[in-house]
C-alpha cells in the first residue's frame, strides 16, 4: 500500500509556504518554477524526492503579508530524474479560482499600491485580460505602462510570475517601453488587452 503524503501550501502577497516553511518569493526564479509545476498539476522535484504519492492542499492568503521570513536558499543544483518516472497525483491545481471576496481584497490592495495623487489629473483604464476576464484601474497620467503591468500582477495573482505584454484595442500596438508615462502614450480613459508571452 503506497503513502500518500500531504503537502501544505499557503499563498500570500509576496510568496509562499510549503509545510510551515520560511516564505519562498515569487519573485526568486526557482520559486517561480516550483509554482508552474503545481499549475500545470505535476508535483515538483523536491516534493517527489521521497518517492510515493503526494496531495497538494492549498490555502489561498494572497490578500495577506506572510507571518513568516524569507527563505534562505540551501540548495541551488539541478535536481535529475532516475528511472523511469511514476505518475503522482495531486490533490489541487493552482491557479485557484478566487472567490468574489479574494478577488475584490486583491483589487483593493492593487489599486492601493498604485498612490494614486487625487491633486493630479487621473484616469481611468479597462483592461481585458488573458483569461477573459476585465479588470480597470484608476491611475495619475504621469504613472508609467510599468506600473500597469505591476497593477494586473497585484489584482489578479495568478499573473504574478507569468510574463505579459499589454496592447492597445485600435490600431492594435505593443506597449514596449515600461518607462513611458499614459499621458505620453496617449492612453487616457482607454482599454488595454493583455496577452501571454
Amino acid at each position: 500500500q503506497e503513502q500518500s503524503r500531504s503537502v501544505r501550501l499557503r499563498l500570500y502577497r509576496e510568496g509562499f509556504t510549503v509545510n510551515d516553511s520560511p516564505i519562498r518569493l515569487y519573485s526568486e526564479p526557482e520559486n517561480a518554477q516550483f509554482l508552474n509545476h503545481i499549475r500545470r498539476g505535476e508535483i515538483p522535484m523536491e516534493l517527489s524526492r521521497e518517492g510515493g504519492s503526494v496531495r497538494v492542499s492549498l490555502e489561498d492568503h494572497r490578500h495577506e503579508e506572510s507571518p513568516h521570513e524569507p527563505h534562505t536558499r540551501v540548495f541551488s543544483g539541478q535536481g535529475h530524474l532516475l528511472g523511469s518516472p511514476t505518475p503522482t497525483t495531486v490533490g489541487a491545481t493552482v491557479p485557484v479560482a478566487a472567490s468574489p471576496k479574494d478577488h475584490e481584497a486583491n483589487q483593493r490592495a492593487a489599486q492601493e499600491a498604485v498612490a494614486l495623487d487625487d491633486s493630479n489629473p487621473v484616469t481611468t483604464l479597462q483592461f481585458r485580460l488573458a483569461d477573459g476576464s476585465r479588470l480597470t484601474g484608476r491611475f495619475n497620467h504621469s504613472h508609467t505602462v510599468g506600473d500597469l503591468q505591476q497593477y494586473i500582477a497585484r489584482a489578479m495573482p495568478m499573473y504574478q510570475n507569468r510574463q505579459f505584454v499589454l496592447l492597445t484595442t485600435f490600431p492594435s500596438l505593443e506597449l514596449t517601453d515600461p518607462a513611458v508615462t499614459l499621458a505620453q502614450a496617449n492612453l487616457l480613459n482607454t482599454t488595454l488587452l493583455q496577452r501571454l508571452k
